[in-house]
């Protein structure tokens, strides 16, 4: 008989990104999944121990981000096979485990990365662990209530085995058993056959008036509900942009008005040549005449000094 092998979730920790750190508390859960094997009859039970780490609460427009490891036990026959057919070691990867995220009574599945198991040996208790992490992803801007995170859940993804029922299961591995004759890959296909309390954590969402505001919001209130619309704060380019706009419209503004009172004066009204200003042609005329009277006067001293100074 071969030996399956699953791989999925374990101690986990929420973590969330910008946010201070929170007090915490650790919560233990197990689940059983039942599994078929590629070309082995029959089902094997796989039970899953999962420590959680959960923050007291998250805030609206956080990243959590889920990272953990699996610890899981096969049962004793399985072992016990696996002796038989000394089969010493063992190990498995699984990239179809997805994770329900519900917040605000809407689920969203988020896979997480490919997890990988080291090769490790078979021994009693027959027990294997694996690293898990979950992409981050963020709490919605208008989160209220809880974010609850579960065990991935039946119909996640297609049955690959040929004629498998239930046509669609929780979750898929592969596996690699080693023993004194080789290795051989096999096939895991688990879910659950009844209902089981599937919920990791529940995480509470504060308020949002208790976080920082990243955006204006606009409320338009009415009996019944409100409508708002996000506004988006303009940048430090554009004000600058505007105020500098504003104060050269203001100095064309001036300077349009000074050239219309230049303008009314009749000061700016000249024909096309070289201007020469009112008060600089009275002032030359003035003293052409004062010129030409002070040569009157010493003309008419001369003549009178010539007539004195001839013979008679």
């Amino acid at each position: 008989m071969l030996l399956p092998l699953l791989t999925g979730l374990g101690s986990v920790g929420i973590v969330v990104a910008g946010a201070p750190a929170a007090t915490a508390k650790t919560v233990t859960k197990q689940v059983t999944y039942t599994c078929q094997v590629a070309g082995v009859p029959g089902e094997s039970s796989i039970g899953i121990l999962l420590s959680v780490d959960v923050p007291d609460s998250v805030s609206p427009g956080e990243k959590v981000s889920i990272k953990g490891t699996i610890t899981l036990r096969l049962p004793e026959n399985v072992r016990a096979a696996a002796a038989a057919a000394e089969l010493t070691a063992v190990q498995g990867y699984s990239d179809t485990v997805a994770l329900p995220v519900t917040v605000g009574g809407k689920t969203t599945l988020i896979r997480t990365s490919r997890i990988q198991t080291p090769k490790s040996r078979i021994l009693r208790p027959f027990t294997v662990s694996a690293p898990v992490s979950v992409p981050a992803f963020t709490v919605p801007a208008g989160a209220t209530g809880e974010v609850v995170v579960e065990f991935p859940r039946n119909g996640s993804v297609a049955n690959p085995k040929p004629g498998g029922q239930p046509a669609k299961v929780a979750f898929t591995a592969m596996s690699t058993v080693y023993g004194e004759a080789g290795s051989q890959q096999i096939g895991l296909f688990c879910y659950y056959t009844r209902e089981i309390d599937r919920v990791i954590a529940k995480v509470p969402v504060r308020a949002a008036a208790q976080q920082a505001p990243t955006a204006t919001t606009l409320t338009t209130p009415t009996a019944s509900a409100s409508a708002s619309a996000v506004v988006e704060e303009p940048t430090a380019p554009a004000e600058t942009e505007v105020m500098a706009t504003t104060e050269a419209t203001s100095v064309v503004d001036e300077s349009v008005e000074a050239f219309r009172e230049v303008s009314a004066t009749g000061d700016q009204s000249r024909e096309p040549g070289i201007f020469i200003p009112q008060q600089t042609l009275v002032a030359a005329g003035i003293a052409v005449v004062v010129v030409a009277v002070v040569y009157g006067v010493l003309a008419g001293r001369r003549a009178r000094l010539l007539m004195k100074g001839r013979p008679r």
